[in-house]
């Protein structure tokens, strides 16, 4: 479902958002796979996913020996990317999505998009509550843009 973040107020404002109806979630299939363009994406359960990730964390392998490179390559290319589903516009010339990448405790970043729609491409008009994983103790992991 779409997730709200309220911790900026800012994002989406202006915007008329078009009702979501209740109770109502779209999902990926297999068969929508090529129209996102990369032979890379593919859909996994959650959970399952969650534990591989877990698993390829970069810091638990850099702390084996692993060199830095090599084990976040491998955390990236066990990582998890999650969509919130899609806020049109009363217009649909704008849109909200909210995104998250997690490849490891301190290996991941997501945050809210704006699109906007000229000639009827779609494009990122803005970003707003972004965050990127950072070690515990360090600055704010929410970073407004």
């Amino acid at each position: 479902p779409f997730r709200e973040d309220s911790s900026d107020s800012n994002c989406g404002k202006g915007l008329q958002l078009e009702d979501l109806p209740p109770r109502v979630v779209h999902r990926f299939r297999k068969e929508d796979l090529p129209q996102l363009g990369s032979s890379k994406i593919g859909l996994v359960d959650p959970e399952a996913q969650a534990k591989e990730v877990e698993e390829n964390d970069p810091g638990k392998h850099i702390g084996k020996g692993t060199s830095i490179g090599e084990a976040v390559d491998n955390g990236f290319a066990h990582g998890l990317v999650t969509l919130g589903e899609i806020r049109f516009d009363t217009g649909h010339i704008h849109a909200m999505l909210w995104y998250g990448f997690t490849c490891g405790r301190l290996c991941g970043n997501g945050g809210t998009v704006i699109l906007e729609k000229k000639n009827n491409v779609w494009g990122i008009k803005s970003r707003c509550s972004s965050w990127i994983s950072q070690r515990p103790g360090s600055e704010s992991s929410v970073l407004g843009e």
